[in-house]
This record gives structure tokens, C-alpha cells and sequence, in this order.
């Protein structure tokens, strides 16, 4: 196929000229997809954006779990297991619906709404 949306009705992808075209811009190319269009074709289909993911600094986390007295039980789960320690470590935010710290939590009988959202 030689076009494919890249967003639809806005940026199209030309694959024999390897270049985005934004649609309905006047340029050479635009008209000549606008032809192509109105021969009856039909570009592919853009691709599926995934859904954006939500994140929480660990110092909002923090806070909250000083909030709820629930800092200490968190840091001593987290400190036993060294790979959640090691991510928790790198990390500068976290991922609200990141399995293994919802796991952590659930863990020590923290309501995962009340730390991550």
C-alpha cells in the first residue's frame, strides 16, 4: 500500500517516497494524495495508539504513605525483596498500574486507590 494514515485525516505516510505528507496543505505531494483519494483508494490505517500510562513521583508516594502511617511497613517489604528495591531505587516515578507495586502494597494491607492514582 502506498499511503497509510499516520493521523487520520491530518498526516498521511507515503511509502514509495518514504516521506508524512500533513493533508490538504496546497503542496505537490498533498494534491497528488488528494487525487489519489478521489480515484476512490484508500490509505491504510493508522496505527493504534496505546493508551498513555499514568505515573506517580516517589515523593508523592512517599507523602502518602507517611500520611496513612504505612511508610515504615512499605519501606521494610520493600528493602526484602532486592529486585523492588533495585526498580524502586532507579526510578523517579512509578507507574500507577505497575503489578508489582500494587502487589507490594496489597502485601501490607495498603489500599493501592489511597497511594497510586
Amino acid at each position: 500500500m502506498r499511503y497509510k494514515w499516520l493521523k487520520e485525516n491530518e498526516l498521511v505516510f507515503d511509502a514509495e517516497n518514504n516521506c508524512s505528507i500533513p493533508t490538504g496543505n496546497g503542496t505537490a505531494a498533498a494534491i497528488e494524495f488528494a487525487s489519489w483519494l478521489a480515484d476512490g483508494n484508500t490509505p491504510a490505517a493508522a496505527d493504534v495508539e496505546p493508551e498513555a500510562t499514568e505515573y506517580v513521583a516517589k515523593l508523592v508516594i512517599v507523602d502518602r504513605l507517611i500520611a496513612l502511617e504505612k511508610l515504615d511497613i512499605a519501606m521494610t517489604a520493600l528493602s526484602a525483596n532486592t529486585t523492588a528495591k533495585a526498580r524502586w531505587d532507579a526510578a523517579t516515578e512509578i507507574a500507577i498500574d505497575d503489578e508489582d507495586v500494587i502487589a507490594l502494597l496489597t502485601a501490607c494491607g495498603i489500599e493501592v486507590n489511597k497511594v497510586l492514582y
